[in-house]
Protein backbone atom coordinates (compact mmCIF):
# COMPACT_ATOMS: atom_id res chain seq x y z
CA UNK A 1 0.00 0.00 0.00
CA UNK A 2 1.37 3.42 -0.90
CA UNK A 3 1.08 6.40 1.41
CA UNK A 4 0.09 9.77 -0.03
CA UNK A 5 2.85 12.34 -0.42
CA UNK A 6 2.40 14.88 2.42
CA UNK A 7 4.33 17.49 0.40
CA UNK A 8 2.31 17.15 -2.79
CA UNK A 9 -0.89 19.02 -3.72
CA UNK A 10 -3.62 18.65 -1.14
CA UNK A 11 -7.30 18.27 -1.91
CA UNK A 12 -9.21 21.46 -1.28
CA UNK A 13 -11.63 21.56 1.61
CA UNK A 14 -13.98 23.91 -0.22
CA UNK A 15 -15.52 23.39 -3.64
CA UNK A 16 -14.30 25.63 -6.49
CA UNK A 17 -15.98 29.06 -6.63
CA UNK A 18 -16.99 29.05 -2.96
CA UNK A 19 -15.11 31.32 -0.57
CA UNK A 20 -14.85 30.91 3.14
CA UNK A 21 -15.66 33.82 5.48
CA UNK A 22 -12.71 36.18 5.96
CA UNK A 23 -11.16 35.56 2.53
CA UNK A 24 -11.54 37.48 -0.70
CA UNK A 25 -12.01 35.92 -4.10
CA UNK A 26 -9.07 36.10 -6.50
CA UNK A 27 -8.80 39.48 -8.28
CA UNK A 28 -10.97 41.31 -5.72
CA UNK A 29 -9.65 44.08 -3.51
CA UNK A 30 -10.63 45.17 -0.05
CA UNK A 31 -11.15 48.93 0.45
CA UNK A 32 -8.29 50.51 2.39
CA UNK A 33 -5.94 47.60 1.74
CA UNK A 34 -3.13 47.59 -0.83
CA UNK A 35 -3.69 45.83 -4.09
CA UNK A 36 -2.18 42.38 -4.69
CA UNK A 37 0.73 44.00 -6.56
CA UNK A 38 1.97 45.40 -3.22
CA UNK A 39 1.49 49.11 -3.99
CA UNK A 40 -1.75 51.05 -3.32
CA UNK A 41 -1.01 53.05 -6.51
CA UNK A 42 -0.72 50.13 -8.89
CA UNK A 43 2.28 48.39 -10.34
CA UNK A 44 5.59 50.29 -10.39
CA UNK A 45 6.64 51.71 -13.71
CA UNK A 46 9.32 50.01 -15.77
CA UNK A 47 12.83 51.22 -14.93
CA UNK A 48 11.98 52.74 -11.54
CA UNK A 49 14.56 52.44 -8.79
CA UNK A 50 13.65 49.96 -6.01
CA UNK A 51 13.77 51.00 -2.37
CA UNK A 52 15.79 54.16 -2.43
CA UNK A 53 18.40 53.05 -4.95
CA UNK A 54 19.98 56.03 -6.65
CA UNK A 55 20.12 56.39 -10.40
CA UNK A 56 23.81 57.23 -10.13
CA UNK A 57 26.22 54.62 -11.34
CA UNK A 58 29.62 53.95 -9.81
CA UNK A 59 32.09 56.72 -10.47
CA UNK A 60 29.60 59.33 -11.70
CA UNK A 61 30.18 62.98 -10.95
CA UNK A 62 26.54 63.66 -10.06
CA UNK A 63 26.49 61.35 -7.04
CA UNK A 64 25.77 63.15 -3.76
CA UNK A 65 28.53 63.32 -1.17
CA UNK A 66 27.95 61.50 2.12
CA UNK A 67 27.62 63.64 5.20
CA UNK A 68 25.72 66.75 6.17
CA UNK A 69 25.72 69.85 3.99
CA UNK A 70 28.30 72.51 4.69
CA UNK A 71 27.36 74.72 7.62
CA UNK A 72 24.86 72.20 8.99
CA UNK A 73 24.53 72.00 12.78
CA UNK A 74 24.24 68.20 12.50
CA UNK A 75 27.19 65.86 12.68
CA UNK A 76 28.03 63.32 10.05
CA UNK A 77 26.38 59.91 10.14
CA UNK A 78 29.85 58.46 9.52
CA UNK A 79 32.06 59.29 12.48
CA UNK A 80 35.17 57.82 10.88
CA UNK A 81 35.32 60.45 8.14
CA UNK A 82 35.97 63.20 10.68
CA UNK A 83 38.82 61.51 12.56
CA UNK A 84 42.19 63.13 11.91
CA UNK A 85 45.13 60.91 11.08
CA UNK A 86 47.59 60.67 13.97
CA UNK A 87 50.78 58.81 13.06
CA UNK A 88 52.37 56.43 15.52
CA UNK A 89 55.83 57.29 16.78
CA UNK A 90 58.17 54.94 14.93
CA UNK A 91 60.78 54.97 17.65
CA UNK A 92 58.18 53.56 20.05
CA UNK A 93 57.58 50.65 17.67
CA UNK A 94 61.33 50.04 17.29
CA UNK A 95 61.74 50.22 21.07
CA UNK A 96 59.08 47.56 21.62
CA UNK A 97 60.65 45.30 19.00
CA UNK A 98 64.10 45.68 20.60
CA UNK A 99 62.69 45.04 24.07
CA UNK A 100 60.87 41.88 23.03
CA UNK A 101 63.87 40.68 21.02
CA UNK A 102 65.72 40.83 24.32
CA UNK A 103 63.86 37.66 25.30
CA UNK A 104 66.17 35.81 22.96
CA UNK A 105 69.34 37.91 23.18
CA UNK A 106 69.22 39.81 26.51
CA UNK A 107 71.40 42.44 24.80
CA UNK A 108 68.68 44.40 22.98
CA UNK A 109 66.36 44.71 25.98
CA UNK A 110 68.17 47.66 27.63
CA UNK A 111 68.50 49.35 24.23
CA UNK A 112 64.75 48.92 23.75
CA UNK A 113 64.05 50.40 27.17
CA UNK A 114 66.26 53.42 26.46
CA UNK A 115 64.66 53.92 23.04
CA UNK A 116 61.27 53.70 24.78
CA UNK A 117 62.26 56.56 27.11
CA UNK A 118 63.34 58.67 24.12
CA UNK A 119 60.11 57.87 22.26
CA UNK A 120 58.04 58.78 25.31
CA UNK A 121 59.74 62.18 25.42
CA UNK A 122 59.04 62.73 21.71
CA UNK A 123 55.37 61.81 22.16
CA UNK A 124 54.98 64.20 25.09
CA UNK A 125 56.55 67.04 23.05
CA UNK A 126 54.39 66.28 20.00
CA UNK A 127 50.77 65.60 21.02
CA UNK A 128 49.86 64.79 17.41
CA UNK A 129 51.56 61.39 17.64
CA UNK A 130 50.25 58.11 18.94
CA UNK A 131 52.35 55.44 20.59
CA UNK A 132 52.30 56.33 24.27
CA UNK A 133 51.19 52.82 25.28
CA UNK A 134 53.71 51.25 22.93
CA UNK A 135 56.55 53.28 24.45
CA UNK A 136 55.48 52.43 28.00
CA UNK A 137 55.25 48.74 27.09
CA UNK A 138 58.76 48.92 25.60
CA UNK A 139 60.14 50.57 28.75
CA UNK A 140 58.54 48.12 31.16
CA UNK A 141 59.30 44.98 29.15
CA UNK A 142 62.83 46.15 28.37
CA UNK A 143 63.78 46.76 32.00
CA UNK A 144 62.03 43.60 33.25
CA UNK A 145 63.83 41.48 30.66
CA UNK A 146 67.13 43.21 31.53
CA UNK A 147 66.68 42.46 35.24
CA UNK A 148 65.73 38.85 34.49
CA UNK A 149 68.74 38.49 32.18
CA UNK A 150 71.10 39.88 34.82
CA UNK A 151 69.59 37.58 37.45
CA UNK A 152 70.01 34.59 35.11
CA UNK A 153 73.61 35.57 34.39
CA UNK A 154 74.37 35.95 38.12
CA UNK A 155 72.81 32.54 38.84
CA UNK A 156 74.79 30.97 35.99
CA UNK A 157 78.05 32.44 37.34
CA UNK A 158 77.20 31.22 40.85
CA UNK A 159 76.51 27.69 39.55
CA UNK A 160 79.84 27.65 37.66
CA UNK A 161 81.76 28.78 40.75
CA UNK A 162 80.04 26.14 42.88
CA UNK A 163 80.87 23.44 40.38
CA UNK A 164 84.52 24.49 40.31
CA UNK A 165 84.84 24.04 44.09
CA UNK A 166 83.72 20.40 43.98
CA UNK A 167 86.80 18.17 44.26
CA UNK A 168 87.64 16.07 41.26
CA UNK A 169 87.10 12.45 42.17
CA UNK A 170 88.78 10.94 39.14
Amino acid sequence: MTTPNPYGPQPSDTPPGVTTPGTTPPGASVPGMPSPSGSPYGAPSYGSQPYGATPYGPGTQDAPVAGPPAGSPYQSAYPYDAMPYRPTNQLAIVALILSLAGLATFLTAPAGAICGHIALGQIRRNPGQQGYGTAVAAIVSGWVITVLGLAAAAWFIWVITQLSTIPNQY
